[in-house]
């Protein structure tokens, strides 16, 4: 890599990628592996958590209706950038494109 080269940054999601070992059930919801979401949204996992304790990294999960039922979408954000992973009804856990930002879930 010569000096005038970028520096290098993760790969892009790849959507329908399986991420069981990134997201876990504790029995009242999910949580989610710091070392693994951080890259996702630019940041090392100290400063994720630095962040999060700011309220500045958001997150929505949103449960599946109609032909959706049994599906849940969770996504999470950080100033411009967002990832999302869905937890299918037979309890995979795959990456998603994220929804646009500032959309209601349906609209």
């Amino acid at each position: 890599m010569s000096e005038s080269d970028p520096p290098r940054r993760d790969p892009a999601p790849r959507p329908g990628a399986p991420t069981a070992d990134v997201l876990t059930s504790d029995g009242d919801g999910y949580v989610i592996d710091a070392a693994a979401l951080a890259p996702r949204l630019g940041l090392t996992p100290t400063a994720l958590q630095r962040e999060m304790r700011k309220g500045l990294v958001m997150n929505s999960v949103e449960r599946g209706e109609g032909a959706d039922a049994g599906r849940t979408r969770v996504t999470f954000r950080y100033r411009a950038r967002a990832w999302a992973l869905c937890i299918e009804p037979d309890g995979r856990v795959v990456e998603v494109p994220p929804p646009e930002a500032g959309r209601r879930p349906g609209a």
